[in-house]
């Protein structure tokens, strides 16, 4: 598998969206070719199943005031998890951090190299290979971050979810930077929005991090406790070297989201 696609692969996608609004009506692969960062109407509306929309590092954003969405899925959730799944992420947090000292001039080139390759690694090869194994749900972890993605994933079902926080893959230098205060905005937005539905069982001096609005995030997909082992190895050998198993889906407690 090779597995970073060029772009200029158009064969890969069913549609490349340069254009916006876009409204997706047909199951399939889609790559999002443009940024906007002043949205007064949803981005992409997604109206069909088995969908996978590639970011492609590009940003969505508005006044965050009016009723709009980057992404909405119409009529189609991915809040469908199991109690007994096993949580697996297919790429490290703390891309946000880094992205924002890169804007600083902040980090070394060897630093810069791991950032480009964590970016430019696309989520379609995961995304195919998880087909082959018993999924019950799967988000990309992008603007939310690790908490506020999971959040949507388990909000009114009758599940919630335990994470491992040691086995949670953090990038030691955003680590560093965040210690730092290197921090961008939106991540402190997504603690402020999402700390209630979160409880820490311990205190964890680097938790600022599962909140970390991801630039270019990785997958977490639930998967059946009976096929997590055989997806890890097989997203590992693909390339996914960061990917692990970082929680389990729990029947449902006094909050939806537990930090070990």
């Amino acid at each position: 598998y090779p597995l970073i696609e060029p772009i200029e692969n158009y064969m890969l996608y069913n549609a490349i969206i340069n254009s916006l609004p876009y409204t997706i009506r047909q199951s399939g692969y889609y790559l999002l070719d443009t940024s906007c960062t002043n949205l007064s109407n949803t981005a992409i509306t997604i109206d069909a199943d088995n969908v996978v929309l590639d970011g492609n590092g590009s940003v969505l954003d508005g006044d965050r005031t009016s009723n709009t969405y980057g992404v909405y899925a119409k009529n189609h959730k991915n809040n469908t998890i199991r109690e007994g799944d096993d949580l697996i992420l297919t790429k490290p947090l703390g891309s946000g951090i880094l992205t924002t000292a890169i804007k600083a001039d902040m980090l070394q080139k060897d630093e810069i190299l791991q950032v480009c390759e964590i970016l430019s690694t696309l989520n379609y090869k995961a995304s195919t290979i998880m087909q082959k194994y018993n999924i019950s749900a799967a988000t990309d972890i992008t603007g939310f971050g690790l908490l506020g993605h999971s959040f949507e994933m388990c909000n009114n079902t009758i599940c919630s979810i335990e994470f491992d926080f040691k086995s949670i893959p953090i990038l030691q230098s955003a680590i560093n930077l965040a210690n730092m205060g290197i921090i961008p905005e939106g991540t402190y937005n997504n603690k402020f929005y999402f700390s209630e539905q979160v409880k820490f069982l311990k205190q964890c001096q680097d938790e600022i991090i599962l909140f970390d609005a991801q630039t270019s995030g990785g997958l977490l997909i639930a998967v059946d406790e009976k096929d997590s082992n055989s997806l890890l190895h097989e997203l590992i050998d693909c390339g996914y070297k960061y990917s692990s198993i970082i929680g389990k889906v729990t029947s449902s407690k006094d909050t939806k989201l537990t930090v070990l």
